[in-house]
This record gives structure tokens, C-alpha cells and sequence, in this order.
């Protein structure tokens, strides 16, 4: 049979000779695609990106008495919240009870601009990574936010027993 004239596509990999694309073809490409398919808007999610880092910035340069009180009250309605849905759950026999109104607290906690640490963890190192606050700032806030969650967790837990 011999050796094989026409060039085969390397694994992963362009064919020899083939045309090659440019990083700004290819991007533009998925770009029209995007905009033809309705998928995503690129600027809205540009957008997004930013408001995210922007609240990433106020919540690790709020004041440190500012995130304990907000930690305090974060983590007392928590506590209330997951008491009510243990509660409901052990009273009706359905733990889908408590699954529905557990994520009521969550909303309250989020809609009355308490604070909770996971929101912090996921939006303050956005902010240190663009160089907007220094990550010393970061660990204070976590930090904060966890000795409010647990005063507040612990002052509901003495007046419900």
C-alpha cells in the first residue's frame, strides 16, 4: 500500500497547510453566533461582571462595627430560619416543608442588606484580584462577618431555649 500522500489532521490540531484563524476571528465568530442565537448579550455580561466586583469593593471597605452588626443579624435570622424549617419539617413529616421555607430566609437575610459570608467570599476576592481593595481587606471582612454570624446564632440559640 505505501505511505499516505494527503496530509491527516494531527490530534487536536489544525491539518497541515490548513488556513489558520486568528484569536480575534475566532472570538468574533462565537460573538455573532451569540448575538444570532439570542443566547447571551455580551456587554450584559460585562456589566454583570462589574456591578459584582463594585459590590465586592463596598462590602470589604465597609466599616468593621457596619459588617458585625450586619453579620449579627445575618446570622440570628439564619438561625431562625432553619429553626422554623426543622420545625416544619418535623411537624408535617415531609422534609419538602422545610425545604420550601428554609430559602425564605435566605431572601429576608438578602433583601434587608444583611450580611452573609458566603456572599462575601464569593464577591471581595473579585475585587482584590482587579487591585481595588488590598486582600488584608478580604480576611477582614470574612472575618467580621463570621464573629456577627456566630453572635447572632448564639443569641438566638439562648433566647429559643
Amino acid at each position: 500500500m505505501g505511505f499516505m500522500t494527503t496530509p491527516r489532521p494531527r490530534r487536536g490540531r489544525p491539518a497541515l497547510g490548513a488556513p489558520r484563524l486568528s484569536r480575534d476571528a475566532v472570538v468574533e465568530a462565537a460573538l455573532t453566533l451569540i448575538d444570532r442565537d439570542g443566547v447571551a448579550e455580551v456587554e450584559a455580561a460585562h456589566q454583570v461582571a462589574d456591578d459584582a466586583v463594585a459590590a465586592g469593593q463596598a462590602k470589604a471597605t465597609a466599616s468593621s462595627g457596619a459588617l458585625v452588626l450586619r453579620g449579627v443579624l445575618g446570622g440570628a435570622v439564619l438561625a431562625a430560619t432553619t429553626s422554623f424549617a426543622v420545625s416544619a419539617t418535623v411537624s408535617s413529616g415531609s422534609p419538602v416543608v422545610g425545604a420550601v421555607l428554609f430559602p425564605a430566609g435566605i431572601t429576608i437575610v438578602i433583601l434587608m442588606g444583611m450580611e452573609l459570608v458566603t456572599g462575601g467570599f464569593a464577591l471581595t476576592p473579585m475585587a482584590a484580584v482587579r487591585g481595588l481593595v488590598p486582600w488584608s481587606a478580604v480576611g477582614r471582612y470574612s472575618l467580621m462577618v463570621v464573629v456577627g454570624h456566630i453572635i447572632g446564632a448564639a443569641a438566638f440559640a439562648l433566647l429559643y431555649a
